[in-house]
């Protein structure tokens, strides 16, 4: 049986029925939710500066930041001498934390510059390669001791496995399996090793090579400088090797680290430069450091990446479910707390009738 809603417009009643009335408001919410559909929204984050660069100058005993447009700032200048910095990666909380391979040490260097001993390592260990994993600990190829350990936040080491003799592990990459891409540069060695401690040769280098840093792209292949042959390389997951880039002799390529664009930033140690590599193959410097400096440890601050498209899909389900809860309330608040129309008729025509038969009596709809 349909029920009617009553709605007082100017001192005026009017009834609608309910069937009607819940159509009309359905149309209504679509119509509104489909024009905020396809509302664009404007970019967010579109303003964002590029990534900016942390570089490990080794010789310098300096940590600096470097941005896109080739302005170097220092970060910390705080290292005990003889630290040779190399090793650098940033954590969640954009702290740079560093593989001291002078002194032995894993250190952290908050974004203020403020510098905090994590771990220190047995003498002649020389920590160089440094990695995070998605849990927060630390990774790190010990080159001297020929070990890959995980270090955690709170300091534990952990050895995750050991290399042969003379292996020289000096860089390691995370892949989105979790397992460890590490550069054995005195073996001229690609491998990986899984967090089980399980070893597999990926690539061997020819003789020379000296393999000295890796950073895994978007794709999962290998991005690898091969430092005394002057090379920046690509390999497969299954080895297959692709140069990307050949710098000019003598520049001795070493650290690496990709942006979200696919480009691979590199420190030619022995020409002092911070270079960007385009996946095509396009050199460009983006900072000359002083000579002396020898720059070999890279990474990139991440940033917030625009987010392109359309939010308003996200924002129209918001609405719609909330005006479908209002329309609720309301057809609550407002349903005419009414006998059916049928019934409501039926007192009408009796009332009618009671009028008609004392002419005496006041109209029911006299007001």
């Amino acid at each position: 049986m349909n029920q009617i809603w009553m709605f007082s417009i100017g001192g005026s009643n009017l009834t609608v029925p309910d069937r009607k009335c819940s159509m009309f408001l359905v149309a209504t919410i679509l119509m509104l939710s489909m024009a905020l559909l396809f509302q664009p929204i404007v970019h967010v984050n579109a303003q964002l500066n590029p990534s900016e660069y942390i570089v490990a100058e080794s010789h310098a005993n300096v940590l600096s930041k470097v941005t896109p447009s080739g302005v170097r700032t220092v970060i910390c200048n705080t290292f005990p001498s003889g630290a040779h910095p190399i090793g650098v990666a940033i954590d969640s909380g954009g702290n740079c934390i560093v593989a001291e391979s002078g002194v032995n040490v894993l250190s952290k260097v908050t974004p203020s510059g403020i510098r905090t001993v994590i771990f220190t390592y047995a003498r002649v260990t020389r920590p160089v390669g440094l990695a995070i994993d998605s849990a927060g600990n630390y990774i790190v190829a010990e080159a001297s001791a020929n070990v890959l350990s995980k270090v955690t936040p709170s300091s534990v080491r952990t050895v995750i496995f050991t290399f042969m003799k003379g292996a020289f592990p000096v860089a390691v990459a995370i892949d989105s399996g979790g397992n460890y891409v590490v550069v054995e540069s005195g073996a001229n060695v690609l491998s990986r090793v899984t967090p089980s401690g399980v070893r597999t040769r990926i690539h061997t280098f020819m003789g020379g090579t000296f393999p000295s840093g890796v950073a895994i792209d978007s794709e999962g292949n290998y991005i690898v400088t091969e430092s005394h042959i002057d090379i920046l390389s690509k390999f497969t997951p299954g080895g297959d090797r692709t140069v990307i880039f050949r710098f000019a002799r003598g520049t001795f390529p070493y650290g690496v680290a990709i942006d979200s664009g696919g480009n691979y930033f590199v420190v030619e140690a022995f020409a002092n430069v911070l270079s960007k590599v385009t996946p095509s193959g396009v050199r460009t410097a983006i900072h000359t450091f002083v000579e002396g400096t020898f720059p070999y440890g890279v990474a990139i601050i991440p940033t917030p990446r625009p987010v392109e498209g359309y939010l308003a899909p996200y924002l129209a389900l918001v609405v719609l479910v909330g005006t479908i809860l209002a329309v609720f309330a309301v057809r609550k608040a407002r349903k005419a707390k009414t006998k059916p129309t049928q019934e409501i008729d039926k007192e009408y025509e009796a009332l009618w009738r009671r009028a008609a038969r004392n002419p005496g009596c006041p109209s029911p709809f006299s007001f």
